[in-house]
């Protein structure tokens, strides 16, 4: 969903592609990437959250998942207010695995997949530089 909405909103195109970084970028990315902040906005954040609001806060775990994911977003603030809602919306996303599975691998490899099909299947502006 996060792909197709950034798409929709004029943020990405498609362009299919085999990039020359690819066998650099996916180590790179699965373990400093999506391992560091998953464990720290869902293994970490969502999961305290969740458990301090829990018997509080009608619907704990959704309340925690969209707080979590929304701070996700902020993090983002240098890509700009469309990256920052678009991060925010693929926080969702990796929140909603976690919170299926009670698994943070869960996030990491949603998180992995978003991030590996963006790069091969879409304009990908890091990449070029």
């Amino acid at each position: 969903m996060t792909l197709a909405t950034a798409t929709a909103v004029g943020y990405l195109a498609w362009d299919p592609k085999w990039p020359a970084i690819l066998a650099a970028w996916i180590p790179s990315n699965l373990l400093l990437t999506c391992v560091s902040e998953e464990t720290v906005f869902r293994g970490i954040l969502q999961r305290h959250l969740g458990r301090a609001l829990s018997g509080r806060v009608p619907a704990s775990a959704f309340v925690a998942l969209v707080v979590c994911a929304a701070a996700f977003g902020v993090v983002h603030i240098a890509g700009g207010m469309t990256y920052v809602l678009l991060a925010t919306l693929a926080g969702i996303g990796y929140g909603a695995a976690y919170y299926a599975t009670g698994r943070v691998e869960a996030g990491i490899l949603v998180h992995f997949l978003l991030n590996l099909s963006h790069l091969i299947l879409f304009t990908y502006p890091f990449a070029a530089q």
